[in-house]
């Protein structure tokens, strides 16, 4: 896995890989357990389980180590991204940031990347 000083891949990459898992499982609801206060984590039992958790597995930035970290597991993207070391506009962190929330209110994959609109230039 790397870490923040050597991450080079971009918000459009991470974007590009959300918009993919979003759209090939668009009815797909995260677990959203009373424990984990109903928010849509990033990984879970393992494995990932929010659609950003799905696009940074698949990228390598978080394995199943994030789980141990409450905190980091349900932070919001923004923070998360930022501590790995992604470049992100307020654009970006706004975009990612209202995928979660709508995953954390309940909204399947698909409803959340629509709710997100276009991505930032």
């Amino acid at each position: 896995m790397m870490t923040a000083e050597q991450t080079t891949i971009t918000a459009r990459e991470i974007a590009e890989w959300v918009s993919k898992f979003a759209t090939l499982d668009e009815d797909h609801r995260p677990d959203r357990p009373d424990s984990w206060e109903r928010q849509a984590v990033y990984i879970a039992h393992g494995l990932p389980n929010s659609v950003i958790g799905f696009a940074l597995w698949s990228l390598r930035l978080i394995g199943t180590g994030i789980e141990r970290h409450w905190s980091r597991n349900i932070s919001t993207p923004a923070e998360l991204l930022r501590s790995l070391g992604v470049d992100l506009t307020d654009g970006w962190a706004t975009w990612f940031d209202t995928i979660a929330q709508a995953e954390d209110s309940g909204k399947t994959w698909g409803e959340a990347l629509e709710m997100a609109g276009e991505a930032p230039e």
